[in-house]
């Protein structure tokens, strides 16, 4: 099973790359980059890296920290 919120994450992603892709700077889509301040889990963070739009991915920031037992 899905988690809501991790499918609603990587709908926002792909959304933010799409929308880089029809706003190119200097020919070039911007960059997308998801900073998670507080940190994010292992198992969440590569997830949404493998995001992928067109050959282009959105940058995770934030350290990696599991979840409590």
């Amino acid at each position: 099973m899905k988690d809501k919120h991790l499918t609603e994450l990587i709908d926002q992603a792909e959304g933010n790359l799409h929308a880089a892709q029809a706003n190119p700077v200097n020919a070039s889509p911007p960059q997308i980059v998801f900073h998670f301040s507080e940190g994010v889990t292992p198992e969440v963070a590569p997830k949404v890296r493998a995001v992928n739009v067109n050959g282009q991915h959105l940058i995770v920031k934030g350290k990696e920290i599991p979840l409590p037992p």
